[in-house]
């Protein structure tokens, strides 16, 4: 093979090459990794209602599966998912309440899925509060993958 034709197959194997996620800016835990949902949760804010970086493939997951609940058990009303989680009716879906959630959408098993809601709640709670209220959850689902 000539030189010049060896330098074009390299060339063109390293512009075809899949760039790699470093694992930097994401947390980890048993069962994968639960991103950051949206811009302005790490200081506590929860008013941006835009992504901030590009899912990841749990992120990715989780909405599909909670969107395909909600579309199946409730017509695709989230108000009324969100109602029917909220089983207390404080106005917050807490960490027995998102983990019956995320069972009921066959996201994690029964070892990890107290762990994505802990890291779910952390990343969604504006309040305070270690809950997901309305809007903090309508904010995640209005910018559905």
């Amino acid at each position: 093979m000539r030189e010049s034709s060896r330098r074009e197959v390299i060339a063109e194997r390293e512009h075809e090459a899949p760039e790699i996620e470093t694992e930097e800016s994401h947390e980890r835990f048993a069962g994968g990794r639960v991103p950051p949902v949206q811009s302005g949760f790490r200081d506590g804010g929860a008013t941006a209602s835009t992504l901030a970086y590009e899912e990841d493939a749990n992120e990715k997951e989780l909405k599909q599966k909670v969107s395909a609940l909600v579309a199946k058990k409730f017509g695709g009303d989230y108000k009324k998912a969100f109602d029917h989680y909220d089983t207390d009716g404080d106005g917050g879906i807490g960490k027995g309440e998102l983990v019956d959630m995320l069972s009921e959408a066959g996201i994690g098993n029964g070892l990890t899925r107290g762990v994505w809601a802990n890291k779910i709640i952390e990343k969604l709670d504006g309040g305070g509060d270690k809950k997901v209220q309305w809007g903090e959850f309508e904010t995640v689902f209005r910018a559905r993958a």
